[in-house]
């Protein structure tokens, strides 16, 4: 205790909490798209590996090296759309996981016919 109080006097300017810190948010200064539980973006990006991998297995099941590209091609442009996601913004990342909910209930569990 001696040498906090030492310290603080040899520097007066730097204290242990200068100001007091208020941890309680009103909601009317809450901007409820910024403040939000950060898991939801965890868990859209989980959701989005498992459709990235389903882009992987077509592409190892593909019967040619275009179609092994194609698929190569699809899996990076839906890995771009999905980091490109504000991770910031609750509305943006909401919407983009009913995107991906819509996306994996419509995805066959074979590839789609590949057409060059």
């Amino acid at each position: 205790m001696a040498a906090i109080q030492m310290f603080s006097e040899r520097y007066p300017q730097r204290t242990l909490c200068p100001q007091p810190v208020s941890v309680a948010f009103w909601k009317d200064d809450v901007d409820d798209d910024r403040v939000f539980d950060p898991m939801i973006y965890d868990a859209m990006r989980e959701f989005a590996t498992r459709i990235s991998g389903q882009y992987v297995a077509w592409k190892r099941e593909a019967k040619t090296t275009e179609e092994a590209e194609h698929w190569q091609r699809e899996m990076l442009r839906f890995n771009a759309e999905v980091r490109a996601v504000d991770h910031r913004s609750k509305s943006a990342i909401e919407a983009k996981r009913a995107e991906l909910r819509e996306l994996w209930a419509s995805l066959p569990v074979d590839a789609p016919k590949f057409a060059a």
